[in-house]
């Protein structure tokens, strides 16, 4: 049992070292002190060992990449909402194909597939594929365990062109029949 909570302890510490690095080493510090003086020495390869499978299994949220203050260029559609005017009715809800930086011309491949709001005035149609030239805002996510992976990517349109009809999706078909009932509604 105490290998267990021992190796739980490391799990724990990862994150914990990701925000609070130093109240993180003064706990793995008292944790090898305390297990020191119970000659348990097994367990002080145990914690690390945790520490490194938590490690291992960490990936960064996708909202980490250097999008923030940049112009892109996205192909995508617009996903339908309720017609219902609303305090953020110039909010469009973009769902990306293909996105690359404007000024390296380099891809993006986090943001396929990923929804970002965009502030336009256009009167969407989801059955067309559009070409936005998007100026992303400001990163305001917090550095708190809950802040992570809640901040949408968001921006406002600074050119914008139908590109073709957009293919057939099971998804946007469904979109549409919601947004018919929401309106009816």
């Amino acid at each position: 049992m105490t290998v267990f909570v021992a190796f739980i302890v490391g799990i724990m510490l990862f994150p914990l070292f990701r925000f609070f690095p130093l109240i993180s080493i003064l706990f793995f510090a008292v944790a090898i002190i305390f297990i020191g003086t119970k000659k348990r020495y097994v367990l002080l390869l145990i914690i690390p060992l945790g520490f490194l499978y938590s490690a291992a299994r960490f990936s960064p949220d996708v909202q980490s990449i250097d999008v923030w203050k940049k112009e892109l260029k996205l192909t995508g559609r617009f996903v339908p909402k309720s017609s219902v005017p609303s305090a953020g009715s110039s909010v469009k809800t973009f769902d990306i194909e293909t996105a690359a930086d404007d000024e390296s011309g380099s891809e993006i491949d986090d943001l396929h597939d990923k929804d970002i709001n965009i502030y336009t005035d256009i009167d969407e149609d989801p059955d067309q594929e559009y070409e936005v030239l998007l100026k992303t805002g400001a990163d305001k996510a917090r550095r708190n365990p809950r802040g992570w992976g809640r901040m949408k990517l968001y921006g406002s349109a600074e050119g914008l062109r139908v590109s073709g009809p957009a293919p057939f999706s099971v998804t946007n078909y469904f979109n549409k029949w919601q947004k018919r009932i929401n309106d009816y509604v």
